[in-house]
């Protein structure tokens, strides 16, 4: 018999969930206020905590649940690329990892009938899941070094070093701020049309984002913020923009765009030069956290920037009914 317990937390588990935060990685992903507004407007924020005996908050989970006719789904909260499990501390021994992913499994089990959790690269054991009946997929990544305020260029190939050069050339300048949010959304609506990508971004949540850490000269104790960026045209046209998620281990892609008349000038690739650099100035170094590599348009253009390819896994419950029910 299991000596831990897991239970759905309230706003009362907030202090012990952020204590346990504070002495873990530190992912965006798991930080409670982060949830709150990735759910915003989408689902409804869920933090799954794994208990002692002693009922010690010993490790987390964290999820957007969304309503499907009968069903009930706790979804990966994007737009981070991974949430995981949080640990605070060195890891556990493999069999109490496996405790605990039992213990969450046996609860995920009990109050949904899909759920998913996107682990950490690194995060190699999750047999406790695959034993109790889950799936696991591969998902990869890209991620880059960045040490001086150059080198994002400096390590990019030729080609994407002559974009930079292009657009530099041609007097496209970047502009950061959270007034750069509404522009830049308009360039994601106007990129999604013509990827023919789905909506899966809510324009609400980016806000309320931007609007909770979008001030990067206001300290925040966990060291979350967030920036807004454009690519600017001499004439003040947005032609490229993203948004960029910061927690102390990494700076996330979180959102990326450029306009239709932006192929060809540069302005993409001059983003993330450019982006890396203002990074640079207050943290060095970095890892830029592309945010997936998973689909070939996606890869192409940012495998130019020579960054590093990690892996990690996708874990999937998924009952037999909502399995019948999607012809599997």
């Amino acid at each position: 018999m299991s000596r831990l317990h897991a239970r759905i937390l309230g706003e009362d588990g907030r202090p012990a969930w952020q204590g346990l935060w504070r002495r873990s990685n530190r992912h965006l992903g798991l930080h409670w206020e982060w949830l709150d507004a990735a759910a915003a407007r989408v689902g409804r924020a869920i933090r799954v905590g794994v208990f002692s005996q002693a009922d010690d908050l010993l490790a987390g989970a964290c999820f957007v649940e969304r309503k499907r006719l009968v069903f009930t789904e706790w979804h990966h909260p994007s737009p981070v690329p991974f949430a995981g499990l949080l640990l605070g501390g060195s890891p556990p021994a493999e069999s109490g990892l496996r405790e605990i992913l039992q213990a969450l499994s046996c609860l995920v089990k009990a109050h949904t009938s899909l759920a998913e959790i996107v682990f950490e690269p690194g995060f190699a054991d999750v047999r406790g899941l695959l034993w109790d009946g889950w799936t696991a997929l591969p998902h990869y990544n890209y991620v880059s070094r960045v040490e001086t305020p150059d080198d994002l260029e400096t390590q990019a190939d030729n080609a994407a070093r002559r974009q930079v050069r292009k657009a530099r050339e041609a007097g496209c300048t970047l502009h950061s701020g959270e007034e750069c949010l509404g522009p830049l959304l308009q360039l994601w609506e106007e990129t999604r049309q013509r990827q023919r990508l789905p909506a899966y971004h809510n324009a609400q949540t980016f806000e309320l984002l931007a609007s909770r850490w979008g001030q990067r000269d206001q300290e925040d104790e966990d060291g979350v913020r967030v920036s807004v960026h454009l690519v600017r045209s001499p004439e003040g046209e947005p032609l490229a923009g993203g948004l960029i998620g910061e927690d102390p281990q990494r700076c996330y892609y979180l959102l990326g765009a450029s306009a239709d008349k932006a192929e060809g000038t540069g302005a993409p690739s001059l983003l993330h030069t450019e982006v890396t650099r203002v990074l640079a100035g207050s943290r060095c170094p970095l890892l830029y956290d592309w945010v997936g590599a998973n689909t070939p348009r996606i890869a192409q253009f940012k495998k130019k920037f020579r960054p590093g390819l990690e892996y990690y896994h996708r874990a999937r419950f998924e009952t037999r009914a909502l399995r019948t029910l999607r012809g599997r």
